[in-house]
């Protein structure tokens, strides 16, 4: 389990002052690359291996449960849901950071891929283990 924290801006609002919906993808994307940053999974080192691999989403589906707002804090709290070979399944629920009020629920389900022809390859063993923690 991972929490990013993050502040909504005027940027990342719609006519309303409320989040626009596909803003919460960016939140959740930069929640999951922090996270995995931090698990020592860098994606320009990956990019720059000769074999060229990365992480790609593959499926992203999103529920709303509430509106967040212009100033709201927010925490994208990530974990994972599924384990694959070639792939990692995340859920991530971005919440109020006040009131720990669950705002959207995302499922991204990430692809490792590898080569110019991005085909689904195997995650390096130590992948998984390093989710698990």
């Amino acid at each position: 389990m991972n929490i990013f924290t993050c502040k909504v801006f005027f940027e990342d609002t719609d006519a309303i002052q409320v989040v626009y919906h596909a803003n919460y993808l960016k939140f959740c994307d930069r929640a999951r690359t922090q996270w995995m940053e931090d698990l020592g999974i860098s994606f320009s080192q990956l990019l720059a291996d000769k074999t060229t691999s990365s992480f790609v989403v593959a499926e992203a589906s999103m529920k709303f449960l509430a509106p967040a707002r212009l100033g709201d804090e927010l925490e994208v709290h990530s974990s994972v849901a599924e384990m694959g070979r070639a792939s990692v399944a995340f859920l991530q629920v971005v919440k109020d950071a006040h009131t720990q009020k669950a705002l959207c629920q995302v499922m991204v389900k990430c692809a490792y891929v590898s080569g110019q022809g991005l085909k689904p390859t195997r995650m390096p063993k130590h992948y998984p283990s390093l989710f698990s923690h």
